[in-house]
């Protein structure tokens, strides 16, 4: 294993970890999506999942950071600018979706959801997402310690 960081992204390392392996469940030969990857806990998660034998897809804003992303270990890079990038993740996985989300950015709700395959994994870094998921489930929010998206897209609709 080697890592490539910087002393700030040293407690990054932690927190993607967590995200990654102990909420996450991230398990090899598994897909996950990491949303705001050019971030301290994104370049964390990257490393990390690659060394776990996960398949990397990394989102940024701007084309300038996707060597540097894919040179960390990010299998593919989306370019958020340029992509939809539920589209690529769908694209890139054959139709299935991402097992696994980290999505630190919150305003990425939707896209993180309807990124996710069935039975997928979405893990909010910090407070992130606390806002768009009170917007959907209100108080009840509170009371989920772990979330699970079956089929996003049919509950968006109003679909059972």
């Amino acid at each position: 294993m080697t890592w490539k960081w910087r002393r700030p992204l040293r407690c990054s390392f932690g927190t993607a970890y967590h995200c990654l392996i102990t909420k996450g469940g991230l398990g090899e030969k598994e897909t996950v999506l990491i949303q705001a990857a050019a971030g301290g806990v994104g370049l964390a998660a990257i490393q990390l999942a690659r060394d776990a034998g996960a398949t990397v897809i990394a989102v940024a804003g701007g084309s300038e950071r996707q060597a540097r992303l894919t040179e960390l270990g990010a299998s593919h890079v989306i370019d958020r600018l340029e992509k939809d990038v539920v589209e690529e993740v769908l694209r890139l996985t054959g139709g299935k979706g991402a097992d696994l989300v980290i999505d630190p950015v919150g305003s990425t709700l939707q896209a993180s959801l309807s990124a996710l395959a069935p039975e997928g994994r979405l893990v909010f870094v910090g407070n992130a997402g606390v806002a768009a998921l009170m917007s959907i489930f209100g108080s009840r929010c509170r009371t989920i310690r772990r979330f699970t998206a079956c089929s996003w897209d049919r509950f968006s609709r109003g679909q059972p």
